[in-house]
């Protein structure tokens, strides 16, 4: 039907939404508040050319002037400011108003409804007439409706106007009943048409209300009624077509489809725009309930074009039509529509279900669409008499699929879901388990298997999920806990036999963890007795037993159980081959290890297995002394199996061999093409080691740098490395004394290193200088760090003042080899070693004129006396007494020296003797003493060359003073003619006396 016609025959003739499925009993839903105005708004001007003509009558039987706007008000362009001109001339007068009037009905005809609606404000109604007020009243109601206002408002209006009566108010009256519908009043409705529908120009508009009431109120005779009684009246053609409509509505839902189809499909091939996609759906209902399926379709195409109630419904019919056509993807695609745009619960209840039927009949759609679609229909529609089967469907589905992660969040996404729902739930969640165990990946595993325990189903997959739960105890090391738990599924009657077994077998093997090997042997004995078992499992058990006994020492009943798990399933028990072979290797039975390793080999050439029994081997040829034989072994496997573990470490093996037979070349190229195979395996770190331990061992420290910055990533060397592996190689090659050590030295000082490295390579240095003999080079070294000693351990702090105090005492330069001394003595030094430097540091000190130091340091050693021996303390006492004579204080070394006279026969005896001799050379009272000390000196002392040059120059002073200058200057003319040690101090100082000798006697 038209609605480009009266307002409210469009509001009448609005949205027939039809629930599923269409039947004569269903309920129709009324137009909105908001509906009502949207049609309104999509109407155009509610004003036929006659009401507007009415207006424009009266203006010009009022003024002339009006005339011709009254003829061309529709036509004319310069009408409507002629119009305007007049009402600005007179603008307070009566004709002026119904101007307005005119000029807002221009603009509402233009739809221009807020210049309308700010026109009729203008008016001054108290100057129009009755009629005229009441179309005032009306065009404003209209305007204010179509520019947004309130409803309450507009309401107001048409109720004013239309207790007026007249032809206004008979039009305010269909306005009104059009805006109860929408408010859902039809009773009010009602009231407000019954008074006009034997009367007026609007009698046939009010009996078609009053038609479209009754079939919003399910009253389908009634509307029958009304459009009988309207066939013989002189209806518009807009009138007639819908009527026709209301009738064909009525015939459908009274379940007469060939009636409806008699009113309706006449209409659709001559006026199809007449038709509203409701109608277009009742059309098409109707074909399809009278098994017109190909007749259906273009009214249910035409009928999808409406709101989303009826696009809805119409998606559902033709999804179905196309659906018994065979057009099944444009079947799904409707079907899919329909679920989303469907405003009734039944209609997408049907939708998705029926969608999911199709799809899963003829595989139209994805995994994950049939999932999607599942979840929603339960989520949605959580009573439905489908939710069993969309449970059934949906299970399917995560069972079919490999993507557990996805199906386990589509179980997260249902509101509610039911037990059955749960126990897919576990079962995904032990395949997530299962998944993680063999990537490895333990704490995600137990966080899949810690939710899947904690289920609250009790099925077979719980069950399974305790199972797992047991097993990742075992792999984690909690083998009490694990057999707790499986202790507990032993005893659950829920459990399966299968499950029961696979538990007892868990059981046995975490018994042999905790080392339980009786408690092991009895319950893998119990499931061998149950005599049910499959081979692979009755193989495992026997092999777990033979683990029991292995463990045990046991090697007789173990090497049985080995025996009889690998016949039992030859192919899945190679590791039972394995252990009989290890078993011989404990035995130290090589010989026989080699032989049952190559039985492996042989017949299990793709066995996982094999690398390990071929590394297995190559070690025991390697024991058994065939290193010929292991070198082959190995190289086959590092060649078969270069990415392996045992392949790598066969590397390391072969390399390990080749350094052993001095082929360290041959090592080094192992180890490089370990280091290129698998550069980040920890056996590839350990062949950077030894590649490292022998490029230092050989003094290649450069060569090594090179070549691991050569390989980057990790291995790349850095300056600061660089330096630390060149002062390692050079250390290496001083502490094993070889010839290149002090080239590798120099390298690494050339360096320019800093800290106690720097330190170590200067010390050691020195000490190769030192025995060279380069004795002033090692000083200049020694010299180079002794500010930095005290960085150095305490060790080599105390053999660098050693070092280099021996250096100038070698060089007699006493007075800086005190300082170095002195320091020692602050160090803690052994015993014998102080005492040592004591003795020495005491002598430098006397050479240095530092007599004060000497006699501070010495008088509480001699007052102590422990730990010194006798002639340490004589030493001491002679240094002690020479200070005492040096510094004037003679009088005190006669007590110090005497008792040192009795032991003559020792170097310090002597040497106190001599002391005391020269002392008294010079006194006249004990001059013959003195004599007689040094005669006993030339007969007794201790043989040493100094002491007896001194006992001469003595001898010589003695006898110059008694006044015997000739016998004193024969004694030093022998001396320097023996003693020939040219750098002596002695030859000096007797030079000097001899020459001063002789210049006196020529005086």
């Amino acid at each position: 039907m038209n609605y480009k016609g009266y307002l409210y025959t469009l509001l009448l003739c609005g949205s027939l939404p039809l629930a599923y499925p269409l039947q004569a009993q269903e309920t129709f839903s009324r137009p909105t508040e908001q509906h009502a105005i949207e049609v309104t708004l999509a109407a155009g001007s509610p004003l036929r050319t006659m009401t507007l003509l009415s207006s424009t009558r009266r203006l010009s039987e009022a003024d002339g002037w009006f005339a011709t706007y009254g003829a061309h008000l529709l036509g004319r362009p310069s009408a409507a400011a002629e119009l305007e001109e007049y009402i600005t001339r007179e603008p307070v007068s009566r004709q002026a108003q119904i101007a307005r009037i005119a000029r807002a009905t221009h603009y509402l005809y233009n739809k221009e409804y807020n210049r309308a609606r700010h026109t009729l404000e203008q008016v001054r109604e108290r100057t129009l007439t009755r009629e005229a007020r009441s179309e005032w009243q009306v065009k404003m109601a209209y305007a204010l409706l179509l520019s947004g206002r309130s409803v309450d408002q507009v309401e107001r209006l048409f109720e004013l106007t239309a207790d007026n009566g007249g032809y206004w108010g008979d039009v305010a009256r269909l306005y009104l009943a059009q805006l109860y519908i929408a408010q859902n009043n039809l009773d009010k409705a009602e009231r407000t048409l019954l008074p006009i529908q034997d009367q007026g120009d609007l009698q046939y508009d009010a009996r078609l209300g009053l038609a479209r009431i009754a079939l919003y109120r399910q009253n389908y005779q009634s509307v029958l009624t009304h459009t009988e009684a309207l066939a013989t009246a002189r209806l518009s053609e807009e009138q007639r077509t819908e009527s026709q409509i209301l009738e064909a509505n009525a015939w459908y839902r009274l379940e007469e489809p060939s009636k409806a189809i008699e009113r309706l499909a006449p209409l659709a091939e001559q006026k199809a725009n007449a038709l509203t996609p409701e109608d277009q759906l009742i059309l098409a209902a109707a074909y399809m309930e009278t098994e017109r399926t190909e007749q259906a379709i273009p009214h249910l195409l035409l009928a999808t074009r409406g709101d989303a109630e009826t696009s809805g419904v119409a998606n559902l019919y033709l999804a179905r039509a196309r659906r018994d056509m065979g057009l099944y993807s444009e079947a799904l695609a409707s079907y899919q529509v329909a679920a989303d745009r469907a405003v009734a619960p039944t209609i997408r209840e049907a939708a998705i279900y029926e969608q999911v039927l199709l799809m899963r009949s003829k595989a139209g759609g994805s995994f994950g669409q049939e999932v999607r679609l599942c979840e929603e229909f339960l989520n949605t529609f959580a009573q439905s008499a489908h939710r069993e089967a969309m449970e059934h469907f949906l299970i399917e589905s995560y069972y079919r699929s490999p993507d557990y992660l996805t199906s386990l969040a589509s179980i997260g996404r249902i509101k509610n879901p039911s037990p059955v729902i749960v126990e897919a739930q576990c079962y995904l969640l032990n395949q997530l388990t299962q998944q993680a165990q063999q990537a490895g990946d333990l704490a995600l595993a137990q966080h899949y298997n810690q939710q899947a325990q904690g289920l609250g189903t009790r099925s077979t997959h719980h069950t399974e999920a305790e199972l797992l739960g047991a097993q990742l105890l075992s792999q984690q090391g909690a083998y009490k806990r694990a057999s707790q738990a499986l202790t507990a599924i032993l005893n659950k009657r829920t459990a399966t036999s299968a499950q029961l077994q696979i538990a007892r077998y868990l059981l046995g093997y975490s018994q042999i963890k905790q080392k339980q090997y009786s408690a092991a042997t009895q319950t893998l004995s119990i499931l061998l007795q149950e005599g049910t078992l499959d081979n692979t499992l009755q193989a495992d058990v026997h092999a777990r037993l033979g683990d029991a006994h292995y463990m045990q020492g046991h090697y007789t009943p173990a090497v049985r159980y080995y025996e009889e798990a690998y016949r039992i399933a030859p192919d899945n028990q190679v590791y039972a081959l394995y252990m009989l072979s290890d078993i011989e290797g404990l035995k130290k039975d090589y010989k026989a290890q080699i032989a049952a390793l190559d039985k492996l080999i042989a017949r299990h050439p793709n066995s996982l297995y094999k690398p390990r029994a071929m590394y297995d081997q190559g070690r025991a040829m390697e024991l058994y002394g065939q290193h010929a034989e292991a070198i082959g072994t190995f190289t086959r496997l590092t060649q078969e199996y270069p990415q392996s573990e045992y392949g790598r470490k066969a590397a390391l093996q072969l390399a390990l061999l080749y350094y052993n037979r001095n082929e360290t070349n041959r090592a080094i190229e192992t180890y490089k093409a370990l280091l290129a195979e698998a550069p980040q395996s920890g056996e590839a770190k350990q062949a950077y080691e030894a590649l490292k331990s022998i490029y230092i061992e050989e003094g290649r420290s450069t060569e090594f740098v090179q070549y691991a910055n050569s390989i980057g990533g990790s291995y790349a060397i850095n300056e600061s490395e660089a330096m630390s592996i060149s002062f390692e190689t050079a250390e290496r090659a001083y502490q094993s004394r070889q010839p290149q050590a002090e080239r590798l030295l120099k390298e690494y000082l050339a360096l320019k290193p800093q800290g106690a490295s720097s330190l170590l390579a200067h010390y050691y240095l020195g000490d190769l200088y030192e025995r060279a003999g380069k004795e002033a080079d090692a000083l200049t070294l020694y010299e180079r760090i002794y500010p930095s000693r005290k960085q150095l351990s305490q060790e080599l702090h105390i053999g660098l003042l050693q070092r280099m105090s021996t250096i100038r005492l070698h060089q007699r330069a006493f007075a800086q080899a005190l300082p170095l001394q002195q320091e020692l003595l602050t160090l803690p030094l052994a015993p014998a070693s102080y005492q040592t430097t004591l003795l020495s540091a005491t002598e430098s000190a006397l050479h240095a004129g530092q007599y004060a130091w000497v006699i501070k340091v010495v008088t509480p050693q001699l007052d102590k006396a422990k730990g010194w021996s006798q002639e340490q303390l004589d030493l001491l006492t002679c240094r002690l007494a020479t200070s005492y004579l040096k510094t004037g204080r003679g009088n005190q070394i006669e007590s110090l020296l005497k008792p040192l006279v009795a032991r003559i026969g020792t170097y310090a005896g002597s040497q106190g003797t001599l002391l005391l001799a020269q002392y008294y050379v010079s006194n006249k009272v004990q001059q013959s003493y003195s004599k007689q000390l040094l005669d006993k000196l030339v007969n007794e002392a201790y043989p040493d060359p100094d002491l007896s040059a001194e006992t001469i120059i003595t001898l010589s002073d003695w006898y110059l003073a008694k006044g015997d200058p000739d016998t004193a200057r024969l004694y030093l003319e022998s001396l320097l003619k023996n003693y020939t040690d040219e750098t002596s101090p002695i030859r000096q100082r007797a030079t000097e006396k001899l020459a001063q000798l002789r210049q006196s006697t020529a005086r």
